[in-house]
């Protein structure tokens, strides 16, 4: 079966449109990409530190549930299925590995009408979106690769803004937009006086795709009396 799936992927190659259609993640082949992740986290098998920093050693995909003619089918989730393709044709390894195919594919837009809250999916597929639309597109990645995301929203008079925020290696980092930005701070009550000082909101909140909700972190008030 290795040789034919090899086979496979010389001649999908070959069909360039096709090709380059699995590396934007605009189509999935799971067989291939299955085959090609194991080859790609085999070869830094032999070398725990470079496994640790692969993170496609750690790729979760998360299972949706559909009905189907009356019947309930649980299958892999979509959108995880091509973070997973883009992560794997585009030999993406590191965080590091990630943003630079993000600044190339994934552009900044502003919403035509109102302020539009498009999924993960659509801003792949249409490769770009607006802030909000970025920081849940790097939390679904995020989410893929084995972390724990959080969209924040930074608001402030007359304008706001939305990040994506995670754990690594027991720090906070930030992703936003298609910038990947590394803090010392490892509790949310140090972090919180960080973005403060980065952003100067007025409120931190935390929002989800789901509910479009935003449910309140801190008041800018609360932080300066905490620096007092």
């Amino acid at each position: 079966m290795y040789n034919s799936i090899v086979r496979e992927v010389r001649e999908m190659k070959k069909n360039t449109q096709y090709y380059n259609q699995v590396k934007a993640g605009k189509l999935q082949n799971g067989l291939i990409c299955a085959v090609l992740a194991l080859l790609i986290i085999g070869s830094t098998s032999s070398n725990a530190s470079a496994l640790g920093n692969n993170i496609l050693s750690s790729m979760n995909i998360s299972q949706e549930r559909i009905v189907t003619n009356g019947v309930l089918i649980s299958r892999p989730a979509a959108i995880d299925e091509k973070i997973r393709d883009i992560m794997i044709f585009n030999n993406i390894r590191t965080l590091n590995d990630y943003v630079r195919w993000l600044k190339k594919n994934i552009k900044y837009r502003k919403d035509k009408k109102g302020d539009v809250w498009a999924d993960p999916e659509d801003t792949l597929s249409s490769n770009g979106g607006d802030c909000e639309d970025f920081a849940f597109f790097n939390a679904a990645v995020l989410k893929v690769l084995g972390f724990n995301p959080e969209v924040l929203a930074i608001i402030r008079i007359g304008r706001s803004h939305a990040i994506c925020v995670f754990k690594e290696n027991g720090y906070y980092s930030i992703i936003d937009n298609n910038t990947l930005i590394r803090t010392k701070k490892t509790t949310m009550t140090s972090f919180t006086p960080k973005l403060m000082d980065m952003y100067n909101f007025a409120t931190l909140g935390s929002i989800k795709l789901s509910s479009r909700r935003i449910n309140v972190i801190a008041h800018k008030s609360q932080v300066l009396a905490s620096k007092m």
